[in-house]
């Protein structure tokens, strides 16, 4: 089952556009659910915000994992 994320939530996409471990923030949630998984509970949200302020579009729940400082 994926975690449910937050709006501000910092988080670690481990494979994006050729980067390693990307951390990002969420910005935008869609509603849509994720095509991915099997979790009926899982959300694609729409925008994150990496480090280099670069837009990362449609990310579901099931590709995140919790981002330790």
């Amino acid at each position: 089952m994926s975690k449910r994320r937050k709006i501000n939530e910092k988080v670690l996409i481990p494979f994006t556009f050729g980067k390693e471990d990307v951390v990002a923030k969420i910005t935008k949630r869609d509603n849509e659910y994720c095509s991915l998984c099997d979790d009926p509970n899982c959300k694609e949200w729409e925008e994150l915000i990496d480090e280099d302020n670069e837009k990362i579009f449609h990310v579901s729940e099931c590709e995140m994992f919790d981002y330790k400082k």
